[in-house]
């Protein structure tokens, strides 16, 4: 999915994201969700939501650029190429936040679930 409002796979031309933002920065989940940050840290994401990795506070799929929930600014994004979670530095604090597929506990907060809202990752000493 694109971003664009439809379900589609596969252009052989760009396809530009719903809602004309600039994005200055973007990654892609395993299955198929895909999240992008405006040039002010917010995080956006699209695509397959399943296993809550839009970030949103659902487990569905979203066929447009949708907010991450909790309202945080962030710096940079990343995700796994081989599970479906994404992570992010929050710009304020550098703390790390994350959402997504966690049934190995890899969200960092401790827990073996899935999380359609960012949680923080908790530090271990």
């Amino acid at each position: 999915m694109f971003g664009d409002g439809t379900r589609e796979s596969y252009s052989s031309t760009p396809v530009t994201a719903a809602g004309g933002t600039a994005y200055a920065s973007f990654v892609t989940t395993r299955l198929g969700a895909a999240c992008a940050l405006t040039s002010d840290g917010q995080a956006r994401c699209w695509g397959r939501g399943d296993e809550g990795e839009i970030g949103n506070g659902s487990f569905e799929d979203t066929l447009i650029p949708t907010d991450v929930s909790g309202g945080h600014r962030f710096v940079a994004l990343a995700s796994s190429g081989s599970w479906d979670y994404v992570c992010g530095i929050v710009t304020d604090t550098g703390r790390a936040y994350c959402w997504g597929l966690g049934d190995s506990a890899q969200l960092g907060d401790g827990e073996f679930q899935r999380r359609s809202e960012p949680v923080l990752v908790r530090l271990v000493r």
